[in-house]
């Protein structure tokens, strides 16, 4: 009886935790603030609701960059247009920032956290969203 009450309860909290969480990539579960440690600075991303995103890259308490952009979601990434990254096509961290047109991304979530890969499988380029 407790076996058969413990699994009810179970699969509809794996139904519940399954469904509504923020998993898909929809224009309604990206926005937010995401944050990201690399090339010896952080890098803060606000990602609104009409499309638009800001960013901008601190060293040392120093700003290295301010930049915005539009993203919008191509062929389940994300597309950020008039973008800046700190890191060459080789993957490799560069000193001074590169002007991009267009940067596609991963978008990943697991319901409670969620997080933009800039560089694909590479785990060194990538950004959490923020409380």
């Amino acid at each position: 009886m407790f076996y058969e009450r413990f699994a009810r309860h179970a699969f509809v909290f794996f139904v519940l935790a399954c469904t509504g969480c923020g998993k898909e990539l929809t224009k309604a579960n990206v926005p937010g603030k995401y944050v990201g440690c690399y090339a010896g600075g952080v890098e803060v991303f606000h990602l609104a609701v009409d499309g638009t995103f800001t960013q901008e890259f601190v060293k040392i308490e120093t700003v290295i960059y301010t930049n915005s952009g539009e993203w919008s979601i191509v062929n389940e990434r994300i597309e950020f247009t008039d973008f800046l990254t700190m890191h060459s096509w080789g993957g490799s961290q560069s000193a001074l920032p590169r002007q991009v047109d267009y940067m596609y991304c991963y978008w990943y979530s697991d319901g409670n956290r969620a997080r933009i890969s800039f560089s694909g499988n590479d785990e060194s380029y990538f950004v959490e969203r923020s409380p």
